[in-house]
């Protein structure tokens, strides 16, 4: 089994307002509501790139648990 730090995720950004991120676990089906035109596939990231943007492991894997996907916006410096 891989370590879970090196999960990767599929990252979909919204058209509108492109810093709305959905983070996907690669494993996991992508959610109905990511459709084209609102969302676009946006790249790949792993769980550490994730954490280290500032997003806590304890609320990515809750997230994930619950809903199978992980919301979030991109802050930009």
């Amino acid at each position: 089994m891989s370590d879970e730090s090196s999960q990767g995720f599929n990252i979909f950004c919204r058209r509108d307002e492109p810093d709305i991120r959905c983070a996907v676990p690669e494993e996991r089906p992508v959610p109905p509501f990511l459709e084209a035109p609102v969302w676009e596939f946006a790249g790949r990231m792993d769980r550490g790139a994730l954490a280290s943007a500032g997003f806590g492991e304890r609320e990515i894997a809750e997230a994930i648990q619950a809903q199978g996907y992980y919301i979030f916006q991109r802050v930009k410096p």
